[in-house]
């Protein structure tokens, strides 16, 4: 006889009113030193652009001030939520889109107007 599981169901936020480009072939991530407690990467993130050596990308870690500052050179926002289930998750990046703002997790969402000067064809919305 088969048993039924409960598994936990539900939708993510739409990060995105729009996007119009996205980093060809996406990216995979070097997780060492991300942590979430939710075992999660999620929409919106700020992602760095691949390292030229391992050609891996990271989070982006955001120093705020004025100006805000950044440990790698940002990419874009993930596309989709991903889990950290795999030793590189991998992932969509939008470069060019509408933001819905309200949605982005919270150091991008404080980091926002930074955000769109370090990469002007995403634009914030409320």
């Amino acid at each position: 006889m088969n048993s039924a599981k409960t598994v936990a169901a539900g939708s993510e936020k739409a990060v995105f009113n729009s996007v119009r480009a996205t980093y060809p072939g996406g990216v995979s991530i070097n997780k060492t030193g991300y942590v979430n407690a939710d075992g999660i990467i999620p929409a919106g993130t700020l992602i760095g652009r691949p390292d030229p050596t391992t050609g891996l990308s990271k989070v982006v870690v955001i120093t705020p001030g004025t100006p805000d500052t950044y440990d790698v050179e940002p990419l874009g926002l993930l596309y989709k939520t991903i889990k950290l289930t795999d030793d590189f998750p991998f992932g969509g990046v939008v470069t060019d889109g509408d933001v819905k703002e309200h949605c982005l997790p919270d150091a991008e969402k404080a980091g926002a107007a930074g955000i769109h000067k370090t990469i002007p064809t995403l634009i914030m919305s409320i």
